[in-house]
């Protein structure tokens, strides 16, 4: 590898540890509302004067670069900029001794506008925010020339798009100059009115005590001639140290002319003589403007919504796509677009497009952006070739996606939704889609690796806010089915998350998906998980079916493997860590299994770090893990909260020695579990088992039903109250230290189907089961149970809990 080639790799390295030290916004207002970013950027051939008009930016709208602390406008005081103008220090300057500064990531302190501006909240300054992704070349005219030549194909400037996973999926987020490349490399700014400040954000080398940043900065009033060098100042204590000699800096500029419409940022062959310049590296570019950018192709260019079309069979990409007739053919030439609201990207119902789609845009409240078939109810097929990352990718907000077929057997993931923007990402629907062999061969086992992937990441706290996934079948996928999660979302003692936050409280340090909803899907054959929710705030999972999902491990030729090491595997077909107020209802989840030597294997699982969560109205049946699993283990985050776990259904859920229909390991969350029906027929496998530790357990009006129905495994508990249960069939449990049991009854509640049995290709039955396992005896004495949800798990409503069991009768 020549030294170039290993230079560059060092350095995409050291700006990936730098988006993890770097924060964002200044104040914690409430959360920012939708909308995108605004982007242009052009080259010339030379280092003389500037084309003069704006390119089309082909990366993604996220819009959300590093996470610094720049606001990039607002007063000369530098707290809308994150980043103080004080001292008079330059670009071009050196000597200067760096300081680390400790940043904590906040609340973004701007609002993203949808027609591409920001507004800084502080002082309500409309700006622009360049994420600095990919540049193209425009010819004399201001227009992107025909064979669309990108600035990183000209050796001088690269844009490092193709890096996204190096830098938290938020793709395309640096532009910087080749080592000893940069002579004569720029790019160029144009707005629709004039500048006033300017904020830059860059990464340098440090030699000593000196940095070196290999760039000026000019602004011009028509672009061609009297360009005016800008100086640009900082402040040395708003440093941050990367390590390895590298720094990032914050650059800002106020005060200047309006009447200059252009700004022009030259790349330096050397530093001042000293060194050769393959910096700088631009993580951000945000500037003060009462207008947005001249970009028509990027953003809001005051056209009418379209519709475009694309037919594999009948179609050509020299077509403009508006129309049955005149389709485009190929994904490659839907992925060249920048979609803005109200437009949709149809494929023609039943044809198959291979490839991978990457779709580029937004849509707002008012005017949904669109994927989806025409022509037919046959499903367009997408379906990826090869080793590729994802077969669809989708960054938007106020997006639909549906009725699409997607497939790709080595693929890592099927259809990946990730942030349009910083802070809330709203309105995101995917539905009716069929999502199916998914890297069936096991080659990258994570979670990520995945049918539906949900994961909003960004350099600045982000979320997704109120995403739906609704009646879509996912099926033979590795290893999860749908994945909800995000990088922003992580607390202590989860072993999962990206940990970008600083988490002080669940008011501080923590921005989960909010409101997101995971409903009527259909999960079967996956090589691990069904529905997994890593950060979430008051998610539902409702009126789900997952069947035979398992671990991986039967099969030699498909062991996981993660940085050449074997993975260890666990499954549970509906689960959720590192959550608030999760609700599971409404589900049947049937035969989860495990190979040997691996573990869980449940219906559902509160994993670590869940507060609050409710699991209720579920059927599920000869999952060898049991029905649930508790394990909330992170004390200082979990204790106080309690789980409510009522009107479920559990036939033969259960496995002997390790977990029973209902287990729990270590946890710090207490809950609360009344009116559920647990059968077991068994005698070898325990009815509940705690193999760890639990705390603050209480059980009310349940009936224990079967030949296992007392039998229990209690590791240490502590306030474990048994009271007024129905155990039918088995011995009832008795008390001990830490656990009480009283007002046990053992009546037969004669079911009307007592044999009642799932085979495991059979199709959702949960109402049969639910008439089998009704009682027809009149069980008199159940406690009455305040704000217990007013119906039972048939639906029925009453007003009084007097009952036994999930079923009123």
């Amino acid at each position: 590898m020549n030294i170039k080639k290993l230079t560059s790799i060092l350095l995409v390295c050291l700006m990936v540890f730098a988006l993890l030290l770097t924060g964002c916004g200044e104040d914690t207002p409430d959360q920012p509302a939708d909308g995108t970013t605004t982007t242009t950027s052009t080259t010339a051939a030379d280092g003389g004067d500037a084309t003069g008009d704006a390119t089309e930016s082909t990366g993604d709208a996220t819009g959300d670069a590093t996470g610094d602390a720049t606001a990039s406008t607002g007063d000369a005081t530098g707290d809308a900029t994150g980043s103080s103008t004080e001292g008079n220090v330059t670009s071009s300057t050196k000597g200067t001794t760096a300081s680390t500064v400790y940043n904590t990531p906040l609340m973004p302190s701007f609002i993203r506008n949808d027609d591409g501006t920001c507004t800084d909240r502080k002082t309500g300054v409309v700006f622009i925010d360049d994420d600095c992704d990919a540049v193209v070349e425009l010819d004399e005219d201001g227009k992107k020339k025909d064979n669309g030549t990108k600035l990183f194909d000209s050796n001088k400037m690269i844009v490092d798009a193709n890096m996204k996973d190096f830098f938290g999926n938020d793709g395309g987020r640096y532009c910087r100059t080749v080592y000893s490349d940069a002579k004569g490399a720029y790019f160029t700014y144009k707005l629709d009115a004039g500048i006033t400040e300017i904020a830059i954000n860059a990464f340098g080398m440090m030699t000593g005590d000196s940095i070196y940043y290999g760039f000026k900065v000019y602004v011009s009033k028509n672009g061609r001639s009297n360009w005016k060098e800008v100086t640009m100042k900082y402040n040395p204590k708003q440093d941050t140290q990367i390590g390895s000699g590298w720094v990032l800096r914050y650059f800002t500029a106020t005060g200047i002319d309006k009447s200059n419409k252009y700004i022009k940022i030259q790349m330096l062959d050397d530093y001042d003589g000293v060194v050769p310049c393959y910096v700088p590296n631009f993580a951000r570019i945000r500037v003060n403007n009462i207008a947005k950018m001249n970009d028509s192709d990027r953003h809001l260019e005051g056209r009418v919504s379209k519709t475009f079309y694309v037919d594999n069979k009948k179609g050509n990409d020299k077509n403009d796509g508006t129309s049955p007739e005149k389709a485009w053919k190929s994904l490659g030439k839907v992925n060249e677009g920048f979609y803005q609201p109200g437009d949709k990207i149809l494929f023609k119902s039943g044809d198959t497009f291979t490839g991978v789609l990457d779709i580029k845009g937004y849509g707002t409240a008012k005017d949904r952006l669109t994927i989806g078939t025409y022509g037919g109810t046959e499903k367009a097929k997408l379906s990826a070739r090869g080793d590729v990352q994802r077969v669809a990718n989708v960054s938007c907000v106020y997006v639909t996606v549906e009725n699409l077929d997607i497939s790709g057997n080595k693929a890592q993931s099927g259809l990946a939704i990730g942030a349009g923007q910083s802070g809330a990402n709203k309105g995101i629907i995917i539905q009716n889609c069929y999502v199916h062999d998914i890297n069936t061969d096991d080659k990258y086992f994570a979670y990520a690796n995945a049918g539906i992937v949900l994961n909003a990441t960004g350099i600045e706290p982000t979320w997704f806010d109120g995403a739906v996934v609704r009646n879509n079948t996912v099926n033979n996928v590795s290893r999860v089915g749908i994945y909800l999660t995000g990088a922003w979302g992580d607390r202590p003692g989860a072993a999962w998350g990206a940990s970008l936050g600083q988490y002080k409280s669940d008011n501080d340090g923590w921005w989960p998906n909010v409101n997101c909803s995971i409903s009527q899907n259909t999960i079967t054959n996956t090589h691990g998980d069904g529905i997994l929710v890593i950060s979430g705030k008051d998610t539902i999972v409702d009126g789900n079916y997952g069947n035979n999902n398992f671990t991986i491990g039967d099969d030699p030729t498909k062991l996981a493997y993660l940085n050449n090491n074997k993975m260890s595997t666990a499954c549970a077909t509906f689960w959720c860590v590192n959550t608030n107020g999760t609700v599971f209802q409404n589900n049947e989840v049937g035969y989860t299994h495990l190979d040997a030597g691996y573990v869980d294997g449940e219906a559902f699982d509160l994993d670590g770090v869940n507060k609050d969560c409710i699991v209720q109205y579920n059927y599920t049946h000869n999952n060898v893990g049991g029905f649930l699993l508790m394990c909330d283990w992170q004390e200082s985050i979990t204790a106080g909260s309690t789980h409510i776990i009522r009107f479920n259904l559990t036939v033969d859920d259960g496995w002997s020695g390790y977990h029973g229909s209902i287990s729990t390991t270590t946890t710090y969350a207490g809950a609360d579990i009344y009116n559920n029906t647990f059968i077991q027929r068994s005698e070898t496998f325990p009815m509940i088992a705690v193999f760890a530790e639990g705390k603050n357990f209480t059980w009310r009006n349940n009936i224990f039903y079967g030949k296992g129905a007392g039998k229990v495994e209690f590791g240490k508990v502590t306030n474990f109250v048994m009271d007024n249960n129905i155990f039918a069939g088995g011995a009832t449990p008795t008390s001990r230290d830490g656990l009480t049991v009283k007002n046990s009854k053992t009546d037969d509640p004669a079911f009307k189907n007592a044999a009642f049995t799932h085979a495991k290709d059979a199709k959702a039955n949960m109402k049969g089961a639910i008439a089998a396992f009704t009682p027809t005896k009149k069980l008199a004495g159940a406690t009455n149970i305040k704000d217990n949800g007013g119906r039972d798990i048939a639906g029925t409503k009453f007003d009084t809990l007097n009952f036994y069991g999930c079923v009123k009768y």
